[in-house]
């Protein structure tokens, strides 16, 4: 009995090893040949998570709200006590961004045309498709292994040809104790968000590189 269920545990942890190592596809640069053009896109970005948002706010009567009165560059949805940043879409950032340095990087990488706008969940391009889509944007606690709090992102970027082939798949993870960037909460909100948009820029810097160095074969996950 005990070592059926040892070899139930092994191939349970084997699955799990092929599931994870699955999450990723590295891309052959030499296929770059292959495509003519690519359509950048990017999902909706979901508004920033923030560790006790609502206990921060001394006012909410449905919509969003701002934090530090007209003019502010924060506003929450009281509605989700969840934050965005005016005119930071992390999601837009970092499509726009990677474009931008990847044809410098890849002189031969192919034409591109962006969408501007988001497009819903399962968008179907008429050329190969590049999608950006943020996973998770999160402000506080990221545990003692991470110095505290802080601001953490996940990212994934898919690349799919036009029968929706998976040709590339990258997911980016930041969070600011990899670069010992740990501040308070109230720290990162002080001064309009002031250390927040520019933790939220470097963020976007640090997964570009990391997308780019991706394509390079520098790593896989």
């Amino acid at each position: 009995m005990k070592k059926s269920n040892s070899s139930w545990l092994a191939l349970l942890f084997c699955f799990i090893f092929i599931q994870n190592c699955a999450t990723n596809k590295l891309f052959l640069v030499q296929d770059l040949a292959s495509i003519s053009n690519l359509e950048a896109v990017r999902l909706e970005t979901p508004n920033i998570e923030v560790q006790g948002l609502g206990r921060m706010l001394t006012s909410a009567v449905g919509g969003f709200v701002l934090m530090g009165g007209l003019g502010s560059a924060i506003m929450v949805d009281a509605n989700t006590n969840k934050m965005k940043v005016e005119e930071m879409d992390f999601g837009e950032l970092v499509m726009k961004q990677f474009i931008n340095k990847v044809n410098i990087e890849f002189p031969n990488w192919p034409s591109t045309t962006i969408k501007e706008q988001p497009v819903p969940e399962n968008y179907i391009g008429t050329s190969t498709l590049l999608e950006f889509k943020v996973d998770r944007l999160f402000l506080g606690w990221l545990g003692t292994v991470n110095g505290g709090n802080g601001f953490l992102s996940t990212t994934i970027v898919t690349m799919k040809d036009i029968n929706g082939k998976v040709l590339w798949k990258k997911t980016c993870k930041y969070n600011s104790g990899m670069f010992k960037r740990n501040k308070k909460i109230d720290e990162f909100l002080a001064k309009n968000g002031e250390l927040l948009k520019e933790e939220i820029t470097f963020a976007v810097k640090v997964t570009v590189s990391d997308l780019i160095e991706n394509l390079k074969g520098g790593k896989e996950n």
